[in-house]
């Protein structure tokens, strides 16, 4: 099953924190505002390792997403998929140890970590 990793971050530091899944991009484009796509405050992925492009016309258009099929995103999203995993961690909302996230270089196996109930 593809979702959507919508991290809602430009600091790598938070990105654990400002971090959503989304089963569809229906989903997706229900969490997102068209002024804060223009300030490009989003960074999207799809769970294959997909870069996922948000664009709007003005700061009230209607919000469109193409996604790149490229696996471009794959070092950005480990990264933030490991920072996000980290946080449900500390939080108590995943049993997963901290020394297997941070040593899964893997985007599929990351993936496999992300609470399915998170995804909404």
């Amino acid at each position: 099953m593809v979702f959507y990793i919508l991290n809602e971050s430009k600091f790598i530091d938070r990105a654990g924190q400002d971090v959503t899944y989304h089963a569809s991009i229906s989903s997706l484009l229900t969490a997102v505002e068209a002024i804060d796509v223009r300030n490009q405050e989003y960074f999207c992925y799809d769970s294959d390792g997909n870069r996922v492009h948000l664009e709007a016309a003005h700061d009230y258009a209607a919000v469109t997403v193409e996604v790149e099929n490229t696996k471009s995103a794959s070092e950005a999203l480990i990264s933030v998929l490991r920072e996000n995993l980290k946080s449900l961690h500390r939080h108590g909302m995943i049993s997963t140890d901290l020394k297997t996230i941070a040593m899964s270089n893997s985007i599929e196996e990351l993936v496999e970590m992300v609470p399915r109930t998170l995804i909404v």
